[in-house]
């Protein structure tokens, strides 16, 4: 369905596009609509994709009476053809993963507390004590 509707967006962008640089401005429903589907878009989901598009800023829509109504390619639009921008080639946003937050104590001989926070690395290829060793060997030689 989200390749449907980037389809779709993309199509109406490139009919409203043409539209206004041949100097009409805009299109009714209807004739989107034959234009549309001439591109083998489904336009059951033409007023979603539209109002989108106005949200997003990349058209504009008069409304009309009886569900008619008069779009338009809008600046943001007109960019993003020019800039051979495409919706079918946007990926999805991945989710961040965050790194995870922590502290270990170690008592004994050599203790102390090691934080871990974003940024942070930890090597575990040594023990601890040996880490905390060295740690207290190059502390003196400074």
């Amino acid at each position: 369905m989200v390749d449907k509707n980037r389809k779709i967006r993309q199509d109406m962008l490139d009919v409203l596009y043409t539209a206004k640089s041949r100097g009409n401005g805009g299109l009714r429903r209807d004739e989107l609509e034959e234009k549309l589907t001439n591109e083998d878009n489904d336009v059951k989901y033409l007023d979603f994709n539209l109002r989108w598009l106005v949200q997003k800023e990349y058209a504009s829509c008069e409304w009309l009476y009886g569900g008619d109504f008069f779009a338009t390619i809008a600046d943001k639009g007109i960019d993003h053809m020019e800039a051979g921008n495409n919706f079918e080639l946007i990926e999805q946003p991945k989710a961040q993963q965050q790194p995870q937050t922590g502290s270990v104590t170690v008592n004994g001989p050599n203790y102390g507390i090691i934080n871990t926070g974003p940024g942070s690395t930890i090597s575990y290829s040594q023990q601890i004590t040996n880490a905390f060793n060295q740690a207290y060997s190059m502390r003196k030689r400074l």
